[in-house]
């Protein structure tokens, strides 16, 4: 559940093929009217050269509704936060 802190981060990290793909997800907020979403994926391990490509683009499909998940969350917790 997220609240209205000024900063709420979940992550997750998962281990497959000698890579190590984290994803990252923030919304901070700014002020009562304004939050910033951010959304971040990291590959990192022997064979994220060469996996990174192939598997990046897989993973990271579906971030624009994960996204626009995140500002509803914002712009609810904004809202929320208005005196």
């Amino acid at each position: 559940m997220w609240s209205r802190r000024r900063r709420q981060t979940r992550s997750g990290e998962v281990e497959f093929a000698d890579i190590v793909v984290r994803t990252i997800h923030r919304v901070e907020r700014r002020d009562a009217e304004h939050s910033r979403v951010v959304y971040r994926m990291e590959i990192s391990g022997p064979a994220a050269a060469d996996l990174g490509p192939e598997v990046g683009p897989a993973i990271s499909g579906d971030f624009p509704e994960t996204i626009a998940a995140l500002v509803r969350l914002a712009e609810g917790t904004a809202a929320s936060a208005r005196p």
